[in-house]
């Protein structure tokens, strides 16, 4: 779980726009970035506190790296695409089944400029999508007919809104 919170800290370092300090000082330079999530301090003393090493300290831990997470992702989101309603990291495939959604078809070479063709044999894709002669078809009834227990709740987030734009 250390390695949860240096990621943590390193996606600070981001959304303030800084380079990512050397893991030796990340922790001690995260305190005087421009912003950071509210009690800072306090916050991410506790996301690195192992506790009692119980299964309750770890499920304590693993609650305040979430919700570390969020306010970053939330930050993240209000800075860069205020208009967008789901996580910093939906956005690539919500980005991408939009491309796929508002065009007949692309070209897998199009395709490619933007993700890998491997990405295509995931979820959200790889139920509502066909790729044929060099082409990658959205499927738009395949993808309506897909049920929220169908998918993991986390793609199926990204499919519903990106279907609300059709």
């Amino acid at each position: 779980m250390n390695e949860a919170v240096t990621k943590l800290v390193e996606a600070l370092f981001i959304a303030n726009g800084e380079y990512i300090s050397h893991e030796k000082w990340i922790l001690h330079f995260s305190r005087s970035l421009p912003w950071t999530p509210t009690k800072w301090d306090i916050k991410i003393s506790e996301a690195m506190s192992t506790g009692d090493l119980s299964q309750e300290s770890l499920i304590k831990r693993q609650n305040n790296i979430e919700k570390l997470w969020e306010e970053i992702d939330s930050y993240i989101i209000k800075k860069e695409c205020p208009n967008f309603k789901l996580k910093v990291m939906q956005k690539t495939f919500y980005d991408l089944l939009q491309l796929l959604s508002s065009n007949d078809y692309i070209t897998i070479e199009e395709w490619s400029k933007n993700a890998s063709k491997s990405l295509l044999l995931a979820e959200p894709f790889f139920s509502c999508v066909t790729a044929i002669d060099g082409k990658i078809i959205f499927d738009k009834e395949k993808a309506l007919s897909i049920k929220p227990e169908d998918l993991y709740y986390w793609h199926y987030e990204i499919l519903e809104k990106a279907l609300m734009k059709i």
